[in-house]
């Protein structure tokens, strides 16, 4: 049995087209560095904002009345040993054309020890990409999103190791 395919929606004007773009572009600094939570949605409607349909549209307003109703997003920094850790994680088949996305939280805490939780802390970097390769599973998305943020970490780890931060 096949599943119902949906309606495509009509495309929008180039007055809507510039108004989806603008509003992705103010969002777009704002996103990683300080709410981390709208990445997702920002992203889904990056990928859509060169062709936007009236659907589109529709996701831009449905985030910014998300963004009017929780204004006052906040990042908390504690004190730590300076160890990067990173939180990776991936989704199979989220996206546009069979793709996956990737995910990765870095910030800046203790050394993980057994038995103990580890103190999340604010976050010094953020991933959330959409993977070039197309994964058949869940589990090929993973090791995809795992290389991903082990590129970025490497750059931050050289940084704290100069700045006096051993890793």
């Amino acid at each position: 049995q096949e599943l119902p395919k949906e309606k495509a929606s009509p495309p929008v004007s180039a007055e809507e087209k510039k108004y989806i773009q603008q509003v992705v572009i103010s969002f777009l600094y704002y996103a990683p560095a300080i709410d981390m939570t709208i990445l997702h949605a920002l992203s889904a409607i990056a990928v859509e904002q060169s062709n936007p349909m009236e659907k589109t549209l529709e996701q831009v307003q449905k985030f910014l009345n998300y963004m009017h109703t929780y204004p006052n997003a906040v990042i908390c920094f504690r004190s730590s040993d300076m160890i990067l850790n990173i939180q990776s994680d991936a989704s199979y088949l989220t996206t546009l054309r069979a793709r996956s996305r990737a995910g990765g939280y870095f910030f800046l805490g203790t050394v993980p020890t057994n038995g103990k939780p580890i103190k999340f802390n604010g976050n010094v970097a953020i991933t959330c990409a959409i993977l070039k390769l197309v994964a058949t599973s869940a589990s090929e998305a993973e090791p995809g999103a795992l290389f991903l943020n082990t590129q970025e970490a490497r750059i931050l780890r050289l940084t704290l190791t100069e700045m006096g931060h051993p890793q």
